[in-house]
């Protein structure tokens, strides 16, 4: 078996993946059952710290997959989405 950080690390270049290990070790150090945000609005979940309770449900491959096609859709690499997080603290 491999592990989360080693499935999103074959999904993407090293730069990117260099920079998801970043935003993602910075958001929930990679824990799958992380849990967010818990005296905001709204809480946050899993690896991508995403606010779909939905991510609750997920194993770490399946939430790696939906965090690269948040990423994609909203900021078309890991590396933008680093720098958004950098300049307001979330992507």
């Amino acid at each position: 078996n491999i592990t989360a950080k080693q499935y999103a690390a074959g999904q993407l270049t090293m730069k990117n993946y260099k920079c998801l290990a970043t935003l993602y070790g910075k958001e929930s150090a990679w824990n799958y059952k992380a849990v967010g945000n818990l005296t905001g609005t709204h809480r946050v979940y899993g690896i991508p710290q995403g606010k779909s309770i939905y991510l609750s449900t997920l194993n770490g491959y399946e939430q790696i997959q939906w965090g690269l096609a948040y990423i994609g859709n909203r900021y078309g690499t890991a590396c933008a989405a680093l720098d958004h997080w950098r300049k307001y603290n979330w992507h």
